[in-house]
């Protein structure tokens, strides 16, 4: 790319080099990806993809807001790299959006940043296309809501509602996990009581067995004692 060119005097002639300087760029370099990866860089929000079970796949640049490495063995999990205030409000709109396949919304989430820093941000979920046959991906947009402040300037009875919040959102999920749980729970039992069924009629299959047997031994004991008459 020639930059003398495209900042010269305003002449036509220095912008009508279309013949063989724009092939050059386009041809020798993929230039559209070069452009949309900065622009993705610059201007898109911080995300990132996971998998079914959470597991990042991919980071974009600027997730330290939002993310960060737990001390310990390292891990990709992304619950477990939600920072304090975050994981709540993550975990059920990736559990929403496995659920329903649609895009999910948490508005103002507030999130812990350093230094005792609060920042209240849109948190989005959105399920990538099908690719085939391939493991079902998510889209988690981390979007700023508004400025960092210090957690000492968020007035009671901002601090109030933003707790309330955070149990109903607790009471939510426990309420969510507790249905889960009697669900699989009936399902369970659904399929002990098939199980008991089928045992039944097994036994009942080998009762029947066995007294075709005992049927069967008695018409021989009968045919032996005739042939030991007749001798």
């Amino acid at each position: 790319i020639r930059l003398p060119m495209l900042i010269g005097d305003g002449r036509s002639g220095a912008f009508m080099s279309e013949g063989t300087g724009s092939k050059k760029a386009t041809s020798g370099y993929p230039l559209r990806q070069v452009v949309e990866a900065q622009v993705l860089e610059r201007f898109a929000p911080p995300h990132v993809v996971v998998n079914g079970d959470g597991d990042i796949v991919y980071f974009s640049a600027r997730t330290g807001s939002y993310l960060e490495a737990p001390q310990g063995i390292p891990s990709r999990q992304v619950l477990s790299l939600a920072r304090a205030g975050l994981r709540l409000d993550l975990r059920a709109a990736l559990r929403e959006a496995a659920t329903t396949r649609r895009t999910v919304v948490r508005e103002n989430v507030v999130v812990d940043e350093d230094d005792e820093q609060v920042q209240s941000i849109k948190l989005t979920v959105e399920p990538l296309a099908e690719r085939g046959k391939g493991e079902r991906l998510y889209l988690v947009l981390f979007e700023a809501a508004g400025p960092v402040q210090a957690r000492s300037d968020v007035g009671p009875e901002n601090r109030s509602s933003e707790g309330t919040a955070d149990l109903e959102r607790e009471l939510r999920e426990t309420r969510e996990r507790l249905q889960s749980t009697i669900e699989e729970y009936e399902t369970a039992l659904e399929e002990v009581k098939s199980s008991n069924e089928e045992l039944v009629s097994v036994n009942e299959e080998a009762q029947s067995t066995n007294e075709e047997l005992e049927a069967s031994k008695e018409e021989m004991q009968s045919l032996n004692e005739e042939l030991n008459t007749i001798n």
